[in-house]
């Protein structure tokens, strides 16, 4: 792959967030917000992924430039839970 602009996620006050092409904004959100994530998933313009360190799966509508976010323990957005260990999402059908 050769190209492309590299941008990095930053979530904004009011549950809203941005693609901003600093790194040191990217990090800082990352380390506040959702620190040591993975497992990403997209469906339906939204993106998914979890944090295993504050056990939360955050849900970034791409449309509407805004996330929400879920703990351990909730009923999730599609009933699934993370049965206190969060580490990856897989879409099921």
């Amino acid at each position: 792959h050769e190209g492309g602009v590299t941008t990095y996620l930053e979530f904004l006050d009011g549950n809203k967030f941005q693609w901003t092409s600093s790194l040191s904004a990217g990090e800082k959100s990352a380390s506040k917000h959702y620190p040591n994530s993975e497992g990403i998933a997209y469906h339906n313009s939204t993106l998914y992924f979890v944090s295993k360190t504050i056990k939360s799966i955050f849900m970034l509508d791409l449309t509407d430039m805004t996330y929400t976010s879920e703990r351990t323990g909730s009923n999730f957005q599609g009933q699934g839970s993370f049965n206190a260990q969060p580490d990856q999402i897989i879409k099921s059908v």
